[in-house]
């Protein structure tokens, strides 16, 4: 089995795909299970709660995920410094979002219990368990 990760997936807008999509398409189809990082939040904007945390306040319209897939991730996980950019709002929004795509996450759920679990993957070369989480200020 072979796994290919990267590191933040911060995507602002949908991809473009004449820029390099077909080169790191091509790299990710030779691995079985490939992950990304999603460092945003997932809604069309209209979401206006948003946190006291300071800093960026990052989100991308549901298609990005799409995005993702098509240049080959099937792993992710928005357990990181930027899902609750939106307070909690946005962070429900992403979760329904992810949860509503083709991409496997796991370090996030709507409760304790739920982001605890792993997830699972399953490949023409077998099995992939998979955990995520985060620490926060």
């Amino acid at each position: 089995m072979k796994i290919s990760a990267v590191g933040d997936f911060i995507a602002q807008k949908r991809v473009r795909k004449d820029e390099g999509f077909e080169q790191i398409k091509a790299w990710m189809s030779t691995s079985d299970a490939k992950f990304a990082n999603l460092e945003t939040t997932i809604h069309n904007g209209d979401v206006n709660a948003a946190s006291q945390c300071g800093g960026s306040y990052l989100y991308a319209p549901p298609k990005v995920l799409e995005d993702m897939a098509d240049y080959g991730f099937n792993l992710t996980s928005f357990a990181n410094n930027h899902c609750f950019d939106f307070a909690a709002t946005g962070f429900l929004e992403t979760l329904k979002n992810v949860k509503a795509s083709s991409l496997v996450s796991a370090g996030c759920g709507y409760s304790l219990k739920e982001a605890s679990e792993p997830a699972y993957l399953e490949t023409k070369s077998g099995k992939v368990g998979f955990i995520a989480c985060a620490a926060n200020f």
